[in-house]
């Protein structure tokens, strides 16, 4: 459109043969791959540089670039690697009166949105007046595509523009929508059963930073150990009321008597953590029916019980 000559480098042959097909003379294009274009830009306008350059190449390719204005040129920088990583810039060149400018259109857009849409609306004008036109070439995609044809993009191996289509087939992945915050109910009981062991001291302080302010644990030991005496002091602190029942969940009259216990003396129960458990661990050809009984008995039969006591109660 202003009649200027053009110099350009590419990264592979492929896009060489586009350059051509396009109309740019086999002299005016150099490789990407090296930094053999800085001295050939030199030999090809005998020395003097270019007026304008337009960069997106990182490192020492930018360098390069930079030394390639001719007095009184404009180096505009459209990549944000060297930027973002605030690299150093050789200033000896500024003696020429050169520009060093960078754009970033997406801080324009955030920050000055009148800006970004006068400017569109001039390149949009560009286009009514035919004196730009479409990117060539230009390849389309469905939306079902989009990771892989970013993908292409951040490896730099395609030509021209990519373009996403939208189609009533189209499908993409989505980002779930954020679960609704836990909070639990401050005017309620919450029944941990074998809740004073690791993870069960763990779970029962998570609840109480989610708002629980009625804890109820059964295990066999009770309360008698450091490690929940510890804990009842944490929660207590914080404002919980607790209560500890030494019982065994599989003991069908105990734990009547617990679950009556915690209907008359706290809030109605809204949440049972059914954490009981006994190891006794073997290879299960190996084991004796005592250790079946044993291991699975807080889990079955304490569950059954739980169930029948709670519909009671």
């Amino acid at each position: 459109m202003l009649e200027a000559n053009i110099y350009c480098t590419v990264g592979t042959e492929a896009k060489k043969q586009v350059m051509l097909a396009l109309g740019i003379r086999p002299d005016h294009i150099f490789s990407s791959r090296d930094l053999s274009f800085a001295k050939g830009i030199k030999r090809v306008t005998d020395g003097r540089g270019v007026d304008v350059v337009v960069n997106s190449l990182a490192g020492e390719a930018l360098r390069q670039s930079w030394g390639c204005l001719a007095p009184y040129g404009r180096f505009i920088e459209v990549g944000k690697k060297d930027i973002l990583g605030n690299s150093g810039l050789d200033m000896q060149p500024f003696l020429d009166n050169v520009i060093f400018a960078g754009v970033n259109l997406e801080a324009m857009m955030v920050k000055e949105p009148l800006r970004c849409s006068k400017l569109v609306s001039k390149v949009l004008d560009l286009f009514e007046q035919g004196a730009i036109d479409l990117i060539r070439p230009i390849s389309v995609h469905d939306f079902s595509d989009a990771e892989s044809v970013f993908r292409e993009m951040q490896r730099g191996s395609h030509i021209g523009k990519l373009v996403l289509r939208v189609t009533p087939e189209s499908q993409v992945a989505i980002i779930p929508p954020k679960t609704v915050p836990l909070r639990l109910k401050s005017d309620a009981t919450y029944l941990l059963v074998g809740g004073l062991g690791g993870l069960g001291r763990a779970q029962a302080l998570f609840m109480a930073e989610n708002g629980a302010r009625n804890l109820a644990f059964i295990s066999r030991s009770g309360g008698a150990r450091d490690e929940a005496k510890n804990l009842i002091a944490k929660l207590e602190a914080s404002g919980v009321t607790v209560k500890t029942y030494a019982s065994d969940v599989a003991d069908k009259a105990r734990l009547r008597e617990v679950i009556e216990d915690i209907s008359q003396s706290m809030p109605p129960i809204r949440g049972v953590i059914q954490g009981a458990m006994v190891l006794a661990d073997s290879l299960f050809h190996r084991m004796s029916y005592d250790q079946w009984v044993t291991a699975t008995r807080p889990k079955v039969q304490g569950e059954l019980f739980f169930r029948e006591g709670l519909h009671n109660a």
